[in-house]
C-alpha cells in the first residue's frame, strides 16, 4: 500500500481491529478506488479506499448496500466505515466472479444468469427509501458520449459527430424508453457478480460495484448482464 492515504488507511485498520492483518492488493475498477484483502489469523475481509470527490461516494455505497441487504440479497456487509476519509472495511465475498466461473465450466451459464435476472426482477419491486438520481433521456444520451470520445475519430470530426449522436439518441430514448423507472445497479455484469453456492435463493449471487445505483429503464440492468462482451 504504497501511496498518499497510507497514514490514514494504517489508522481506519487500528481503530477497527485489523492492523495486524496481512494485506492484499485486489484488482480495481474504472475508477479512482482501490480493494485489499486482509487476512486476519484465517479471518478475511476487504478494504475499499475510496478518495472523497469522486462520483461514486462510499456513503452511498453503504445505503444501496444496506437496501440491497433490506430485500435478503448478498450485498458485502459494512464491518467499519470512516466516511469522512473514504474508508469502508466489508465483507468479503470471495473470488467466484461470475466470468471465472463460466469459463471454468461453460455449463454453469444459464443457472448463473437465471439467477442474476431473478435478483434483477427482485430488485426492481422496491424503490430506496434515499435520494437517489432519475436522468432525463437528455443525459442518458449524454453520459454515452463516452463511446464517441473512444471512436469518434473513425467518423471524422468527434465534436460534430458527438453532437448528432447525442440528439438522436436523446430522441430515441424520449420516443421509446423514457417512462416507467425503476431502481437499477448499473455497472451489472460478469465481473461484478459473484457465485455464493453455500447460500440459499436469490443470496446465491453476490453483488458489487452498484454505489452508482438509480432510476433508470428496467431493462437497463439486463442488457449490461446479457450483452456483456466478457461473455
Amino acid at each position: 500500500m504504497q501511496n498518499s492515504r497510507n497514514p490514514a488507511l494504517a489508522h481506519f485498520l487500528q481503530t477497527a481491529g485489523w492492523s495486524a492483518a496481512k494485506v492484499t492488493p485486489l484488482a480495481g475498477d474504472a475508477s479512482a478506488r482501490q480493494y485489499f484483502r486482509l487476512n486476519l489469523d484465517g479471518k478475511m475481509s476487504v478494504v475499499m479506499d475510496a478518495p472523497l470527490g469522486q462520483p461514486d461516494d462510499p456513503a452511498t455505497f453503504v445505503a444501496v448496500a444496506e437496501f440491497l441487504q433490506s430485500r435478503g440479497l448478498s450485498a458485502p456487509t459494512v464491518l467499519a466505515q470512516d466516511l469522512q476519509r473514504g474508508f469502508l472495511l466489508l465483507e468479503d465475498l470471495g473470488d467466484a466472479l461470475f466470468v471465472h466461473e463460466t469459463a471454468r465450466d461453460p455449463k454453469c451459464e444459464q443457472p448463473l444468469y437465471k439467477s442474476a435476472a431473478a435478483v434483477l426482477a427482485h430488485v426492481q419491486k422496491t424503490t430506496p427509501g434515499f435520494k437517489v438520481e432519475n436522468f432525463s433521456a437528455a443525459q442518458w444520451a449524454a453520459s454515452s458520449e463516452l463511446l464517441i470520445s473512444l471512436y469518434g475519430a473513425e467518423f471524422g470530426s468527434e465534436a460534430a459527430v458527438a453532437s448528432d449522436f447525442v440528439a438522436i439518441l436523446t430522441d430515441i430514448l424520449e420516443k421509446h424508453a423514457d417512462s416507467e423507472r425503476v431502481f437499477i445497479l448499473r455497472d451489472y455484469h460478469s465481473e461484478n457478480l459473484l457465485w455464493l453456492p453455500q447460500r440459499q435463493g436469490l443470496k446465491r449471487v453476490g453483488l458489487l460495484d452498484f454505489q452508482l445505483g438509480q432510476l433508470g429503464q428496467p431493462a437497463y440492468d439486463l442488457v449490461s448482464l446479457l450483452q456483456d462482451a466478457r461473455r
